[in-house]
């Protein structure tokens, strides 16, 4: 990455990376798990790994506001696209394969703001143009493309005696992924409580996660003879409560992170 300083608090940052997405081993599992009565979903053990390369470009001013364009193209992507339905049975067979490309154009803007002395706010909004093609996909071409949006914003809330109150809320337009269409608005609001004491080294915290229980996914799966209307309903909804103590000096900085050989292949197994 390189970084251009324009003048005093404002800067240019250019980037570019290239990156290997390897499958992990339940894709490439090849037994059947079966998700209903209707539907199978099958590994491939010949999925290959999938390259990405990166660019982008933003702006910064001081710590604060930040924009910026990225685009992303990635050849062999490995998507649910081995999809075919038996006409006999009805039954849907799910795997996933790779496709010639697909290319990401995006466009966000990251805005801190206080509002209060006691009260900070983060938002962030971007817009983005994903498409996906492949000359032969069971049998025919494909391409698929859409514009779609994403917004999340947080609140800090700084209270006396050292309670602070955090909320969240976010934000994802219906949208596609290779074959897949999402056909809904997804969105969750959360909220924190937390108390401090001695020296703020003991804290209690109580977060409850998309309180209302809105975020579930429905999305369709349309290509030659298959035709899904799939709805995921998940337990979203969860409050955690913990209690943590920090020891030894606050001010030390932590340990550089490592990555080894071996967290490639702990991600892998993740399925």
């Amino acid at each position: 990455m390189l970084t251009r300083k324009i003048s005093e608090g404002h800067s240019l940052n250019y980037s570019y990376g290239r990156r290997i997405d390897r499958p992990n081993y339940q894709q490439l599992n090849p037994f059947n798990f079966y998700m209903d009565p209707y539907t199978i979903q099958q590994g491939n053990p010949y999925l290959k790994p999938q390259f990405t390369d990166n660019l982008g470009v933003s702006y910064n001013y001081k710590s604060g506001l930040s924009l910026s364009l990225n685009y992303a193209n990635t050849k062999d992507l490995i998507l649910d696209s081995k999809t075919a339905q038996n006409d006999s049975t009805r039954i849907v067979t799910v795997g996933q394969g790779n496709i010639g490309s697909g290319q990401n154009y995006a466009a966000s803007i990251y805005l801190p703001i206080k509002l209060a002395k006691w009260w900070n706010l983060q938002s962030n909004f971007s817009i983005y143009y994903n498409k996906f093609n492949d000359n032969n996909i069971e049998g025919a071409p494909f391409q698929l493309q859409k514009v779609a949006y994403n917004f999340n914003i947080s609140n800090t809330i700084s209270l006396a005696q050292n309670w602070t109150i955090e909320s969240s809320f976010w934000l994802n337009s219906p949208r596609v992924r290779g074959l897949e269409r999402t056909t809904i608005y997804q969105y969750a609001l959360n909220m924190g409580v937390q108390k401090s004491v001695l020296a703020k080294k003991l804290k209690f915290r109580l977060n409850v996660d998309d309180i209302f229980a809105t975020n579930y996914w429905k999305g369709t799966l349309q290509y030659q003879n298959v035709n899904l209307r799939v709805q995921n309903n998940y337990i979203s909804r969860r409050a955690s409560f913990s209690i943590s103590y920090s020891f030894g000096n606050q001010n030390v900085k932590s340990a550089r992170e490592r990555n080894t050989a071996t967290d490639d292949i702990k991600n892998r197994a993740g399925g």
